[in-house]
């Protein structure tokens, strides 16, 4: 999943630069961008903020990536109401960007991911501001795989992931406030889901969620209280009281029983 951007940056190196666009100074605008980008482009986003709903329909090898704090303002479609699409694509990093949404639409979604591999959604930020005026939704991946949404922050989201037909996805060290529904799955192979701080999982519910994997492929080692530890590593659920205190006989930071969605 890395070889976009390093493509892209031995291009560089290599002298002309031809498959490196900087927004503002090409073009204006981030769709602007990526309607003159090829196979390989990285597009590098100026600190700002703009107004775009990206779109992103069969395409490869491509990087977008935001430098400093770049602020997306998505007054999202009518029909179709999404800031970002990814469509019949692959191999695409989105990466160091905030979207916010600022339309009065009943029903706002930020992501929609469908007939794609190899896509890496990481430190972004999606950002509900008028959440009291409707439904806002994170996103929707479908018929895809290879998904990795990783060290993002979710505000304000009253859905958080719909998800069908989708194969070897990783969401991990996200930061997710859901006031709802924080997944909704099916036909799901190998989807993982761990390391999550879930900010209020008071009235979360899960549907579907019989394939999903709510703790890390792997063991890591860790430091706790000033001791490390190894063990594989679930999701912090802010609201879990058991007893009045979250069962941990060995005192590694492990709750003993899994938290049930």
């Amino acid at each position: 999943m890395l070889s976009a951007s390093i493509h892209s940056l031995d291009m560089v190196i290599g002298g002309r630069g031809d498959y490196v666009i900087y927004v503002p100074d090409h073009y204006d605008t981030i769709s602007e961008a990526l309607q003159h980008s090829t196979s390989g482009t990285l597009i590098i986003v100026r600190s700002g903020t703009y107004s775009d709903d990206l779109e992103i329909t069969n395409r490869q090898d491509l990087v977008i990536m935001g430098e400093g704090g770049v602020v997306i303002h998505s007054c999202v479609r009518d029909i179709e109401p999404s800031a970002l699409v990814i469509r019949d694509s692959r191999n695409i990093t989105l990466k160091n960007i905030e979207f916010r949404s600022s339309c009065a639409s009943q029903d706002r979604l930020f992501i929609i991911i469908q007939d794609s591999e190899d896509i890496v959604l990481e430190n972004n930020t999606f950002r509900e501001t008028i959440y009291s005026s409707g439904r806002a939704r994170l996103s929707h991946i479908f018929s895809s795989m290879d998904i990795v949404f990783a060290n993002n922050r979710v505000f304000n989201m009253e859905y958080g992931f719909n998800l069908a037909d989708v194969k070897d996805a990783y969401v991990y060290n996200n930061t997710i406030d859901t006031s709802q529904k924080l997944l909704i799955g099916s036909r799901m192979d190998n989807f993982y889901f761990y390391m999550n701080n879930i900010v209020d999982n008071a009235n979360v519910t899960v549907f579907g969620h019989d394939n999903i994997q709510w703790y890390s492929p792997r063991e890591y080692v860790y430091l706790y209280n000033g001791e490390y530890h190894i063990s594989y590593l679930g999701n912090y659920w802010k609201t879990w009281i058991n007893g009045g205190d979250r069962p941990d006989s060995n005192y590694d930071g492990v709750c003993d029983i899994p938290y049930n969605t």
